[in-house]
């Protein structure tokens, strides 16, 4: 067998053969193999856009009106102010407020007459206690050591 050749017919269609087997894509996965396969991510380069980030968790929306009773007071929250209100003070006391979202909380922190305000609000029905009203959304009011448990809508 030493020194025999293979006659060039034969090796030609071979290559051939091979050249295509090893180009051509693999053959089409199975559904159930396609499933587990994990999506491909796509990285933005440093001269891309930022993807957007995914939205807020909590259910709070960024307009709402939150009261209590028994002091009663209110509180309207748009966007980054708040305004308070209690019969005492009826025109209302505005100010700046941040937001912090943790789970479905939201936490409003800001200042009102020298004080610390913290309003905190999550989706759980809620009743006034003085009407037959049911609101959607519980609060916790503080303002310095004052804590009321109150509603929104």
């Amino acid at each position: 067998m030493a020194g025999m050749r293979c006659p060039a017919a034969l090796v030609a269609p071979l290559l051939v053969v091979a050249l295509i087997t090893g180009c051509s894509p693999a053959p089409e996965a199975e559904p159930s193999e396609r499933a587990s396969e994990p999506a491909p991510v796509s990285m933005p380069t440093s001269a891309e856009t930022p993807v957007t980030p995914p939205p807020i968790l909590t259910t709070v929306p960024q307009k709402f009106r939150a009261l209590g009773t028994e002091p009663f007071w209110s509180a309207e929250v748009e966007g980054t102010r708040l305004t308070y209100t209690t019969p005492v003070t009826q025109e209302g006391a505005t100010i700046s407020i941040v937001r912090k979202d943790a789970g479905k909380r939201a936490l409003y922190t800001g200042s009102i007459g020298g004080k610390p305000l913290e309003l905190e609000i999550w989706r759980e029905t809620c009743s006034d206690g003085m009407s037959d009203a049911d609101y959607p959304f519980t609060v916790i009011r503080r303002i310095g050591p004052d804590t009321q448990r109150g509603c929104a809508r």
